[in-house]
C-alpha cells in the first residue's frame, strides 16, 4: 500500500479511428494528455498508414495493415477538429470531412459502439478503470484501485485491437472479422 501511495496516478487517454466498412480500427493513439490538436493529427497521421511495425514491436501475432485514404472522415464537435491544420490535412489527403453537431454521438455510432464494446471487453481485465461517466462509476474509488503502469495499459490496448478485436468474428459482419472484411 505505501508503494501505491508514492505512484502518481495519470489518466490515459485514446483517440480512435474506425473503418466503418470492416469495422477495423485504423487509428488507436493512447496519451497521458488530454486530447488536442497534436492528437488530432498524430491519428490522422496513423489512419493513413501500415501500423504493422507498430504491433510488432508491441508483440502482436497479427499485422495492422488497416491504412489508407478514406473518402470521408467523422469527427466530434471537439475544437482540434475545428482547427485549420487538421481541416487542411484533410482536405489535402482528398477526404471529406463531416462535421456533425454537438451531442449527436449517434451520428459517429460506429466509433461510439466500438469504444462501448473497447470498454466492456479490454478494460474488465483492468483495477482502477474509471468507467464511462461518473454515474456509471458510482462509489469506486478508481485512483486508489490503479494498479496498471501507463506503458502497459497502452501496449495492452493496442494489443486488443490488433490481436483480439480484428480477429474476432462480428455479427453485423455476417460472422466475418474485421481483418477478414479489410483483406
Amino acid at each position: 500500500k505505501a508503494e501505491r501511495k508514492r505512484i502518481k496516478r495519470i489518466r490515459l487517454w485514446i483517440s480512435g479511428m474506425i473503418c466503418v466498412a470492416s469495422r477495423s480500427i485504423i487509428a488507436l493513439h493512447v496519451s497521458a494528455e488530454p486530447p488536442s490538436k497534436k492528437s488530432a493529427m498524430t491519428a490522422l497521421e496513423m489512419a493513413t498508414r501500415d501500423k504493422t511495425d507498430i504491433a510488432r514491436r508491441l508483440g502482436c501475432h497479427s499485422p495492422w495493415v488497416q491504412g489508407g485514404t478514406m473518402e470521408t472522415l467523422a469527427v466530434d464537435s471537439a475544437v482540434y477538429f475545428a482547427h485549420r491544420p487538421f481541416r487542411v490535412a484533410v482536405n489535402d489527403a482528398g477526404v471529406d470531412l463531416f462535421l456533425p453537431p454537438a451531442g449527436e454521438a449517434s451520428m459517429r455510432g460506429f466509433i461510439e459502439r466500438w469504444f462501448l464494446t473497447f470498454a466492456t471487453q479490454m478494460f474488465n481485465y483492468f483495477d482502477g478503470r474509471t468507467w464511462s461517466s461518473p454515474t456509471e462509476r458510482g462509489d469506486y474509488d478508481a485512483a486508489a484501485f490503479a494498479a496498471t503502469i501507463a506503458d502497459q495499459a497502452a501496449e495492452c490496448m493496442i494489443r486488443w485491437a490488433v490481436d483480439g478485436y480484428h480477429n474476432a468474428p462480428h455479427s453485423e459482419l455476417n460472422g466475418a472479422t474485421p481483418n477478414n472484411r479489410w483483406l
